[in-house]
């Protein structure tokens, strides 16, 4: 029976995302409260109250720093971070599902965020071509990891954050990575921004990679923080428990 009503709820979910994505809706809690998104109604819940995540987002000073915003989704984290660094720093929303990625740009577009770049790109361990898997109803979760669950695929660039920075684009002050199931790749493709440079980091962690990102990042001297457990992370090995959440890093000493 609940699968019988789960599939109810997706089928009208999937028939009214056309119309809920050209609604626009100020923003109630979070990073972006205040702002204007679309495509954000369905997700838009004005009696919750702010995640530890989004009250953590609150509290970073990023005036003038440069942001990259991996895994954009519709944009919501990409204008606040916008908002946070102002006119004179950079925000690189990198976004490789081109239905969230117009999003995106009416969200640029409605917030006058006209230091937000976006590129319609995946993030990864390597530059090249992938296929991008769609599970229905679920834009958000698409994933470059073969879904047998996905109604559609396409083909997409994949950049890593080294190429990006190699040929021009500045280099993060902060890396905000959500990409579900593909974090390390992100981080093995910017091992060279790792090892020299001073960025910070925000990740989604997602329960098939956790022990591996946190043991690379540790190599490359960062301190680990839970977020919403308000705790450091010392050890690889324990952090595997850690199935979801989200961590900031910083470089040891910063």
């Amino acid at each position: 029976m609940d699968t019988f009503f789960r599939s109810i709820l997706q089928r009208i979910h999937s028939a009214s995302m056309p119309l809920l994505s050209r609604i626009p809706v100020r923003l109630w809690r979070g990073p972006a409260a205040g702002l204007i998104s679309v495509g954000a109604l369905a997700y838009t819940d004005i009696f919750r109250d702010e995640s530890p995540a989004e009250r953590f987002l609150d509290e970073l000073t990023l005036a003038g720093k440069t942001v990259y915003d991996i895994g954009g989704y519709i944009g919501i984290t990409g204008i606040a971070f916008a908002r946070k660094t102002g006119e004179k720093g950079n925000v690189i929303c990198c976004e490789p599902n081109p239905v969230l990625v117009r999003l995106i740009r009416k969200n640029k577009r409605s917030n006058k965020m006209y230091w937000l770049e976006i590129m319609n790109i995946a993030v990864g361990e390597a530059d090249g071509q992938a296929e991008m898997y769609v599970e229905p109803d679920r834009a958000a979760a698409g994933t470059l990891r073969k879904n047998a669950a996905a109604n559609s695929k396409f083909a997409v660039t994949v950049r890593t954050v080294d190429s990006l920075v190699k040929e021009g684009v500045p280099a993060p002050d902060l890396v905000a990575v959500d990409a579900p199931g593909y974090g390390l790749q992100v981080l093995k493709g910017m091992t060279t921004v790792l090892r020299k440079g001073n960025c910070a980091l925000i990740i989604a962690l997602y329960d098939n990679d956790t022990a591996a990102v946190i043991s690379l990042l540790m190599k490359y001297g960062y301190s680990i923080r839970h977020i919403e457990q308000a705790a450091m992370i010392t050890d690889a090995a324990a952090a595997a428990s850690l199935r979801s959440g989200h961590i900031y890093c910083t470089k040891n000493g910063n």
